[in-house]
């Protein structure tokens, strides 16, 4: 039984036959998310993702269905996991500012890395009221 455990793979009764979970799996996270999106309107976003599983599985499963739902997706960045919530994300910042996207997911795997991801955003101008950054349950992880 587990509380915090998300990952699909865990999903596989096959593997995987007495797990169980009290919170859903990132796919319907993802898919969620990008429902969300799909239903207020947008049709252009950009991605910043940290590359652990997690982040990567379930940014994989955003971007599959916010494209299957007509949305671009104008930019995918990312960046390795981190703890130090001052990192300098200079050179996604600039790849999010070339997308000209002022909705942007970001899809991490701690509470660190969306830190760094949102000082980064309000260093670079892509923070204020015009701008909207979607976050998944990644961002509270501790």
């Amino acid at each position: 039984m587990s509380q915090t455990s998300t990952s699909p793979l865990l999903s596989d009764k096959e593997k995987f036959p007495t797990f169980s979970r009290v919170v859903p799996p990132d796919d319907w996270q993802g898919s969620l998310l990008a429902g969300i999106v799909r239903d207020i309107g947008w049709r252009s976003i950009s991605i910043l993702y940290s590359t652990d599983d997690y982040a990567r599985e379930l940014m994989q499963i955003f971007k599959d269905t916010a494209e299957a739902d007509g949305i671009a997706i104008r930019t995918l960045a990312s960046f390795v996991l981190t703890e130090d919530k001052d990192l300098d994300l200079t050179s996604q910042m600039e790849q999010i500012k070339r997308a000209k996207t002022n909705i942007n997911a970001l899809i991490v795997g701690n509470t660190a890395s969306a830190l760094a991801a949102l000082k980064s955003a309000t260093r670079a101008g892509l923070a204020g009221p015009e701008f909207v950054w979607l976050g998944v349950d990644g961002w509270f992880s501790s």
